[in-house]
Formats: structure tokens, sequence, C-alpha cells
């Protein structure tokens, strides 16, 4: 079975990075992980992004265990960069 390959965001306004994981192809659209690219940040989400445009907050993670982590501004960005391909 193939590795799902990890890509890079440039965070808008920050030296940081997000990577993002492709998980699987859902009914309306796709399911991604996403993170900061920082040893030191832990929060992760995993993000439904739709056919219609629409971006769906699945769950938040912190150290890996399910945590209530608030969705990031920039996750917006984020999903408009995925629904254009870039």
């Amino acid at each position: 079975m193939p590795t799902k390959q990890v890509h890079k965001f440039d965070i808008p306004g920050s030296e940081q990075d997000a990577k993002f994981k492709h998980q699987k192809r859902i009914e309306d659209g796709a399911r991604f992980d996403v993170w900061i690219d920082d040893s030191g940040d832990d929060r992760k989400w995993r993000v439904d992004v739709l056919d219609n445009g629409d971006t769906q907050l699945v769950a938040s993670y912190r150290d890996d265990s399910l945590a209530d982590v608030p969705q990031p501004a920039w996750l917006s960005e984020w999903a408009a960069s995925i629904r254009r391909g870039a």
C-alpha cells in the first residue's frame, strides 16, 4: 500500500509552516490531517474539505489525544488553497 505524501502550506504572516496529508476521499469531498511544522506545537486538526466549498472540522488533537483545540485563523486560507488545487 503506498504511503500518503505530506505537503507543506506557508502560513500567511508567520514564519511557521503547516503540513497536511490527505487521508481519504469522502462522499462529498476529501479528509485531511493538518498540523504545524514545529516540534513545540503538538496540535493537529482533521478537516473535511467539501466539493461545495465548505470546510468542516472533524476532530482536533493535542499530544495525539482528542482535545478541544481552537481552529486556527489560517485554516480557512489553507482549505481555499486545497480547493484551488494549489
